[in-house]
């Protein structure tokens, strides 16, 4: 079984036969996974990510640097902490670049799929939004670590200003 088939329970051809730049579609993940919260908390404790891997938001609002980095740049895991707890959502940039276990699935699906991967984690509380509703320019493969959320999927015709769907992957 690929990497590819153990996260989303499907073929790279049933994949690009039925979903890539089609549809949206669910799937069952096998792997288990390595980005949930306490992952980025260990990884704090390390100094990585650094200040410009990370983004706060909260009802689509970002949050300054200044709110959850010192003046050496490097990350305040407590202001961080607290700002996740008064329900901001945190995005950190480009994990497979200093995550081993997230760049062998990143590089994985990239050579399955033939295409350049990049992952990003976001962190939302329970009840909270991080962001308002949008449509992103790229394929979105979601891999959901913990808890429930709602991702819906629109299919447009691709292209420079289209939206393109979400794909969910659950870990549960």
């Amino acid at each position: 079984m690929t990497v590819f088939e153990a996260l989303t329970g499907i073929t790279v051809a049933e994949f690009r036969e039925e979903y890539s730049e089609k549809r949206p579609g669910a799937f069952t993940s096998r792997l288990d996974a390595p980005l949930g919260i306490r992952a980025l908390e260990r990884a704090l404790e390390c100094g990585l990510p650094r200040p410009a891997d990370i983004r706060v938001f909260r009802d689509g609002a970002g949050v300054p640097a200044s709110g959850y980095a010192d003046r050496l740049h490097d990350v305040d895991a407590v202001k961080l902490a607290d700002l996740f707890r008064c329900g901001h959502t945190i995005v950190v940039d480009g994990v497979n670049g200093w995550d081993p276990a997230v760049a062998d699935v990143a590089g994985a699906l990239a050579q399955a799929l033939r295409a350049s991967t990049n992952v990003n984690a976001y962190y939302t509380p329970a009840a909270s939004q991080g962001f308002s509703r949008h449509a992103d320019d790229h394929d979105v493969l979601v891999w959901q670590t913990e808890g429930v959320r709602l991702v819906t999927g629109v299919v447009r015709p691709f292209g420079r200003q289209s939206g393109r769907r979400a794909t969910t992957a659950d870990s549960s």
